[in-house]
């Protein structure tokens, strides 16, 4: 029962439980349910599947028990660098030019918590823009959780709010109360606040505020699965003005397919464009993802597809999103986080452009620092696999492990490339630890009933495919599931059988 509310909660907010943090969910569910005296977990369940306000109700409720609300003023001093220095002035010199009058700026900041970026956001216009009355500017933040929309709105906050902000600009936007400090009225008046989930592409409260210049969603990504950023991403991607600018947290969006925007990267973030009309369109080819069956060209980037009995279409993923994994920084190395995970995205994206000699002197200059980071070695791992450097490929993917064991990722790289040597049994031990990290693992499965068919073991390629089909069939038949082509669960379903009745 308790994995039926885990893929709920995934479904509707796009938020991951991750398993740290089962048993204290396992308690609110139970708190909630003696607080509204309901007879069991599966009441509570029906509840919140149900529509209509009580259920929408106790969703906030719930959700405000879940989400993490810190954050801060100025939070991450680089990226806010790139927005004073580079893309305020090239938006607000570009809205001068549309209406000379009475210029108009639209900014989002998209889970935005309690506001402190908003705010931020509203403070640093009125820092560049010195006739700012007489422009249109609005910042909207919107967030799933309303107490921290409510908290947001009328704007107080406490000195650890504030601790990286200068004394001077506190004075200069803040009134002190007893214990806190309050948001200006001339900078409250630039910024609403509005309720919004960002995996659903329908959004009522945006009806007048359709098309934005620049959106900021930084540290959210870290809690959804990969479905969801990239539900989220595509929604952001069409409330973007061409040439409209999108800023997310480091390495949130790794894996993901980027194609559409036009990625600009400076040395404190990597920021992503909406192309304008009539300018080069973005080159929308992306790195081929293994084929389900047969297993070919194993080298290529892994994107293992795990399914659970009671998804649903929404939460059908090619991959699941790789946790950011960021030890901390060791007495030999000198660069700053910051700087440590700009260098990872841009390598990333030269992955994904498949520049992987360059992609490859970026990682060679980073593990020279001799940096234990998870996705520093997987992505040294695919850069040589994808050359062809079958060796260093697998130490690389080996070392991955070592630092993190329970991500399945490397374990599908790495039978990919015993298979390519001719190692089967190699590759076979690789695809059952995928397994046993993710039960549901449906390429594993897929890829073990190839292997099997390759041995002449028949009987246990048929229970493999048996499996696969199980898992399938309690999928929307329509669904997409990615593979590096477009392919439904009908379609894949159909291969499997047809696999079966061959053997």
């Amino acid at each position: 029962m308790f994995d039926g509310f885990v893929q709920r909660i995934s479904t509707t907010t796009g938020l991951q439980i991750r398993p740290q943090d089962a048993p204290t969910l396992r308690q609110k569910i139970i708190n909630r349910c003696r607080l509204l005296r309901l007879s069991s977990p599966e009441a509570y369940y029906e509840l919140l599947s149900a529509s209509g306000t009580e259920s929408f109700r106790e969703w906030q409720a719930l959700i405000s028990l879940i989400t993490t609300g810190e954050s801060y003023f100025f939070r991450d001093r680089g990226q806010f660098s790139v927005l004073r220095d580079r893309l305020l002035p090239e938006l607000i010199q570009r809205q001068r030019q549309v209406s000379p009058e009475r210029p108009t700026l639209k900014i989002w900041s998209a889970g935005c918590s309690t506001g402190e970026e908003a705010y931020s956001l509203a403070i640093l216009l009125t820092e560049l823009i010195a006739d700012w009355q007489n422009w249109n500017l609005t910042i909207v933040g919107t967030d799933i959780n309303q107490t921290a929309l409510e908290k947001a709105r009328q704007g107080f906050y406490g000195d650890w709010s504030f601790r990286w902000v200068d004394k001077t600009l506190i004075h200069r936007y803040f009134e002190r109360t007893k214990e806190e400090w309050k948001i200006s009225h001339q900078i409250a008046k630039l910024v609403q606040f509005r309720y919004d989930n960002l995996v659903e592409y329908f959004s009522p409260n945006f009806n007048d505020f359709a098309q934005v210049d620049l959106a900021i969603c930084r540290n959210v990504f870290v809690y959804f699965d990969f479905a969801a950023i990239e539900r989220s991403l595509q929604k952001i991607y069409q409330r973007l003005n061409p040439g409209g600018y999108l800023i997310s947290g480091h390495t949130e969006l790794q894996g993901q397919n980027l194609t559409q925007f036009q990625i600009k990267v400076f040395p404190e973030s990597v920021v992503y464009q909406r192309p304008i009309v009539g300018r080069t369109e973005p080159d929308r080819t992306q790195p081929q993802i293994d084929s389900f069956l047969p297993l070919v060209n194993p080298v290529k980037q892994p994107k293992p597809l795990i399914l659970s009995p009671e998804a649903t279409l929404a939460s059908v993923s090619a991959s699941p999103k790789q946790p950011k994994l960021t030890p901390k920084k060791t007495e030999t190395c000198s660069l700053p986080e910051e700087e440590i995970q700009s260098l990872i995205t841009q390598a990333e994206l030269l992955f994904q452009q498949k520049k992987y000699p360059q992609a490859l002197t970026l990682v060679t200059e980073l593990l020279e620092k001799k940096l234990p980071l998870f996705e520093l070695f997987y992505l040294t791992a695919r850069i040589h696999a994808n050359l062809g450097n079958l060796k260093p490929a697998s130490d690389y993917g080996s070392r991955a492990i070592e630092l993190n064991p329970l991500i399945v990722e490397p374990y599908f790289l790495l039978a990919h490339i015993a298979e390519e040597e001719g190692n089967i049994e190699q590759a076979k031990h690789y695809l059952k630890r995928a397994i046993y990290l993710e039960p549901h693992t449906l390429s594993a499965y897929l890829e073990l009933g190839s292997l099997y068919t390759k041995q002449g073991d028949m009987n246990r390629a048929r229970k493999m495919w048996q499996i696969a089909v199980e898992l399938l069939e309690h999928q929307p038949p329509q669904a997409k599931i990615e593979s590096g082509k477009e392919t439904t669960v009908a379609e894949v379903l159909a291969m499997v059988r047809k696999n079966l009745k061959n053997t």
